[in-house]
C-alpha cells in the first residue's frame, strides 16, 4: 500500500495537493484565518516535544511528525500560489548551503544573508519529501548532530514565532511579497521538521503517507468530514 501511495504522490507538490483535497474544505470552514492554522501548527510542535520527552522509538514518532507535516501544508494552502517546494527551492537550492555555499554546511554563528534560488525549473521541483529530507541531511546533518535534537526542535519551535511575525506584516505588504515571505518561512518550518526527523531516524514521507495517504484517520473519509479542530494537547501514555 505504501508503495502505491508513493507512486500516487511522487512529488512534494502532489502531496501538498493531496492535503488540500483531504482537508482544504474543513480548514476553510474552521480555520478561516491564518493565525489559527499557525496556532494549530504550534500545538503539533508542542505534541512532538511531549513525545520526545518520553524517549520513544522512531515508529512511535511517526504520528506526531505526520501531524506537523500536515499542518505545514495547511498553512501553505491558506495562501493561493504558495507551494512548500518553491520556498524550499529558494531557501535550499542545489549547489550547497545558501549561506556558506558549501556542500556540507560550514556556517559560523555569524553568517551573511543567504543567496536565494530564483529558478523553479530544476530537478528539485520533482523531488518527494524523502529526497528533500536526504538533501538537507547532506547539507546540515553533521552540524545538526553536533548541536543535538533539543537544539533542532527548539529551532522548529522558534519558527512559529517567525510565522506570527510574518502575519503581523501582512497589512503593510504587497501580495507578491506576502506569498514569497510566507513560502520562505514555511520552507524553514519544513526544513527544521526534516532535520529533527533525520536525527531521530524518521522518514517523514512514510510517516505522512501512512497517517494521511488514504483518508483522514479521524473520520476515515476523504475528503475529511470531521468537525472543528482540536487544539488540546495529545495525551501520550
Amino acid at each position: 500500500m505504501l508503495e502505491e501511495l508513493e507512486q500516487q504522490y511522487p512529488t512534494a507538490d502532489s502531496l501538498q495537493q493531496h492535503f488540500e483535497e483531504l482537508y482544504g474544505a474543513r480548514d476553510r470552514l474552521y480555520l478561516d484565518e491564518r493565525h489559527e492554522r499557525i496556532r494549530l501548527f504550534e500545538t503539533g510542535v508542542a505534541d512532538l516535544f511531549d513525545a520526545l520527552r518520553r524517549e520513544p522509538t522512531a515508529d512511535a514518532l511517526n504520528i506526531p511528525f505526520a501531524r506537523v507535516v500536515a499542518r505545514i501544508f495547511s498553512m501553505a494552502n491558506s495562501i493561493d500560489g504558495v507551494k512548500v517546494s518553491e520556498g524550499m527551492m529558494m531557501k535550499f537550492p542545489l549547489g550547497g548551503c545558501a549561506y556558506c555555499h558549501q556542500s556540507s554546511c560550514a556556517c559560523t554563528a555569524f553568517r551573511s544573508a543567504p543567496t536565494l534560488g530564483t529558478s523553479f525549473d530544476t530537478e528539485q521541483s520533482k523531488w518527494p519529501l524523502r529526497v528533500w529530507q536526504q538533501y538537507l541531511d547532506s547539507l546540515y546533518g553533521t552540524a545538526n548532530a553536533q548541536k543535538g535534537i533539543w537544539f533542532v526542535t527548539t529551532r522548529l519551535a522558534v519558527e512559529t514565532n517567525e510565522l506570527v511575525a510574518e502575519e503581523d506584516k501582512v497589512r503593510v505588504s504587497a501580495p507578491a511579497d506576502i506569498r514569497r515571505n510566507y513560502a520562505l518561512e514555511i520552507a524553514d518550518t519544513m526544513a527544521w521538521t526534516m532535520a529533527a526527523a533525520s536525527l531521530l531516524g524518521v522518514d517523514i514521507q512514510t510517516a505522512a503517507l501512512r497517517r494521511f495517504g488514504l483518508a483522514c484517520p479521524g473520520c476515515h473519509s476523504s475528503p475529511c468530514s470531521c468537525s472543528r479542530h482540536n487544539f488540546e494537547p495529545v495525551k501520550f501514555e
